[in-house]
């Protein structure tokens, strides 16, 4: 069997979340054994689903996420329990796993000194929070005072003068805090539609399980079910509920009436489009269009066809997916990115701020620029703890 190692990337104790790393080329076949989930073993994004003991019995739920450049090595995230974590390496050790030696980490990291920057303490406040492994990057660069590309350190480098920041700059520093804010802080995107246009089969599919029943039958989604997910490097909640219609039983109604309200509350809803739209079908999405940041999506893209059988038409306004055929998954995952964010990246390697009270200093800054003074207000940002 090819050498794979498991280290443990989280700092000993408990914690609502603790990383392990899977590493050597054998690392695949090992993860195979103790891992399962609808898609199985990931190969290009992170997949949700159950670590399990040599008995088959479940040791704890998790996300498994494939490193961008070894397609053989893994980072995996369970509950922070140290049993659970112990559990879980004693199944990978006797898969075939060797435990290498943890990961340390500076005691500057966990402790920082009298004194020292306020936005590196931030930062460390934040850290064990974190959903996914983007975010910890985005904290740990953004708050060291010495990372010259972090918010922190341009802080320094702008309150001292060199050289002096320009009104551009503070305006493209600020347009990242979105982005950077969504690490931290999950947004709500809600999967829309009227029943039957295939919300619950492309919710289980970026959940990467099997969370609700599907079934040709329309109707079968009655209550509104949030879960956690990741997309890309972002941590989101995802929302599923009933479709979106008129008629029913009482119970379908307020099925209905629970899912408008998790419309109206989200920052971001999905509308499917099932193939041979009602007027019904159309008249939601108008609605919803009018009110919310929405996403149009032609659902069960494969059952399309154009005039006398021919493809589907091109569909300029949205986005044609097929999640049992696998088409069009990718570019619905970019385009809810690019809605809620404005690019599919999170910034890396300049700075952003991460929270309201750094975007306020910024905001301050900038219209002090604006009126032709110096951004006396950056000074703000390098205040110590």
């Amino acid at each position: 069997m090819k050498p794979c190692y498991v280290r443990r990337a989280s700092p000993f104790g408990r914690g609502a979340l603790h990383v392990l790393e899977l590493l050597g080329p054998g690392s695949r076949e090992v993860l195979a054994r103790v891992f399962t989930s609808k898609h199985g073993v990931p190969r290009d994004r992170a997949c949700y689903g159950r670590f399990v003991a040599a008995s088959g019995a479940t040791i704890d739920d998790g996300m498994v996420i494939p490193r961008p450049d070894e397609s053989a090595e893994f980072i995996l995230t369970v509950h922070g329990n140290p049993l659970l974590v112990a559990e879980l390496c004693e199944a990978l050790a006797a898969a075939g796993a060797s435990e290498a030696p943890p990961i340390t980490f500076p005691t500057a990291w966990a402790f920082p000194a009298a004194g020292a920057s306020r936005i590196w303490r931030e930062a460390l406040d934040l850290l064990p929070g974190v959903r996914t492994l983007a975010a910890a990057e985005l904290l740990l660069e953004q708050g060291q005072p010495e990372e010259a590309t972090g918010l922190a350190g341009w802080a320094e480098a702008a309150v001292q003068g060199s050289p002096p920041p320009t009104l551009a700059e503070l305006r493209a520093i600020r347009a990242r805090g979105p982005a950077a804010r969504g690490l931290l802080e999950p947004k709500r995107v809600v999967l829309a539609g009227v029943p039957n246009a295939g919300k619950s089969t492309l919710f289980n599919y970026l959940l990467g399980g099997e969370r609700v029943v599907t079934d040709a039958a329309a109707g079968t989604t009655r209550d509104v079910i949030e879960e956690p997910a990741v997309i890309g490097a972002y941590p989101i909640l995802l929302s599923d509920g009933a479709g979106l219609r008129g008629a029913g039983d009482e119970l379908e109604r307020e099925g209905v009436l629970r899912m408008r309200e998790a419309i109206a509350r989200a920052d971001l809803v999905v509308f499917l489009e099932p193939p041979n739209a009602s007027a019904e079908s159309r008249a939601e999405e108008r609605r919803i269009r009018d009110r919310c940041a929405m996403l149009k999506v032609y659902s069960r893209s494969d059952e399309r066809r154009g005039a006398a059988g021919s493809a589907a038409p091109a569909l300029a306004d949205g986005i044609a997916v097929s999640v049992l055929a696998g088409k069009g998954l990718h570019a619905l995952e970019a385009g809810i990115l690019r809605a809620l964010f404005g690019a599919e990246d999170p910034p890396r390697g300049v700075p952003a701020p991460f929270l309201p009270r750094h975007e306020a200093i910024l905001a301050a800054a900038e219209a002090e620029m604006g009126a032709g003074a110096p951004p006396r207000a950056l000074a703000a940002l390098t205040e110590p703890d």
